[in-house]
């Protein structure tokens, strides 16, 4: 059915479709039944009977997905119930990527105002979740989505959304960090100190004690908020399991990176520029061997 390519509004159009043909077969089947029962005789039983069959509920959205129902769910084999359950968490991811990055408007507009001009607090909030949503149009409840996911990975589907949400965790955190960096680095000047020759790394861990204090309050419980995640537990967790660090390993890698970039030289960086076409292990010299001019005889040596 091509559930696993579906992202979050295709997969809302094809679960009304579904939902709307279901509610149909069973309106049909019922009216049948009920005429049946007025007129049931040994010679219609055949027939009464698999109109009740007809009236049974299909399986729900999440269940025709992923293959697994109550009535066979012990009689598949682990790799075929492992199979379903990847599936199914594939049109969740797909759906929540989606929705996640979608703007707030709804049918109105999106209108954020109160009738006084007052800001709304009904829009879209930093902690907003769109994993509810998707978990009423594939029928299943989080818990038992949750169970699954524990079951497939390990981790509840809410840390797999945290995992995303982290994607690009390294770019958003040096986006953060070259502004205060420049203003770290001017404040060193003004007291005239110079500590960045010797390490890198212990010159991040000031810059950031520095940030997280003096009243900025860049702190890693801020960053989590900003992310949409409720505590500073989830961001480590997902770093843990996204980056395979601590989320303090990122942040310093990513400062001493950002040291560097701020204390290197206009020259040297010019000239890494300029010599990063040059084969591994060629040096300048080498370079210089091979230059031949136009007419295509090489340069001679010179004496």
């Amino acid at each position: 059915m091509g559930w696993t390519d579906e992202n979050f509004v295709e997969g809302v159009v094809a679960a009304q479709a579904y939902h709307m043909a279901e509610l149909e077969r069973q309106q049909t089947a019922v009216l049948k039944i009920k005429k049946l029962c007025l007129k049931r005789t040994p010679e219609n039983e055949a027939e009464f009977q698999a109109a009740l069959d007809a009236a049974e509920p299909y399986p729900a959205l999440w269940q025709q997905i992923s293959g697994i129902t109550p009535r066979n769910e012990m009689q598949l084999e682990p790799g075929e119930r492992r199979a379903g359950i990847r599936k199914l968490l594939r049109v969740v991811e797909r759906m929540f990527r989606t929705e996640w990055k979608s703007a707030d408007v709804d049918r109105d507009g999106g209108v954020v105002n109160l009738d006084d001009g007052t800001e709304s607090i009904s829009k879209r909030s930093v902690l907003w979740d769109p994993l509810p949503e998707v978990c009423m149009y594939l029928g299943i409840s989080k818990a038992k989505l949750n169970a699954l996911s524990v079951q497939r990975t390990g981790l509840r589907v809410s840390e797999l959304c945290d995992c995303i949400r982290i994607e690009g965790i390294r770019t958003t955190l040096r986006d953060k960090f070259r502004p205060l960096m420049r203003e770290w680095l001017e404040r060193l000047k003004e007291k005239g100190e110079d500590s960045l020759k010797a390490d890198f790394r212990n010159s991040a861990w000031r810059f950031l004690k520095w940030m997280r204090g003096g009243g900025r309050c860049e702190t890693r419980k801020k960053l989590a908020f900003e992310l949409g995640m409720t505590s500073r537990e989830r961001l480590d967790r997902a770093a843990l399991v996204r980056e395979g660090e601590t989320i303090e390993s990122v942040e310093i890698d990513v400062a001493v990176g950002v040291i560097q970039e701020a204390t290197l030289k206009p020259m040297e960086a010019h000239a890494a520029t300029d010599l990063a076409f040059l084969p591994e292990g060629m040096t300048p010299q080498c370079a210089e061997c091979d230059e031949v001019e136009e007419s295509g005889v090489e340069k001679r040596e010179s004496a």
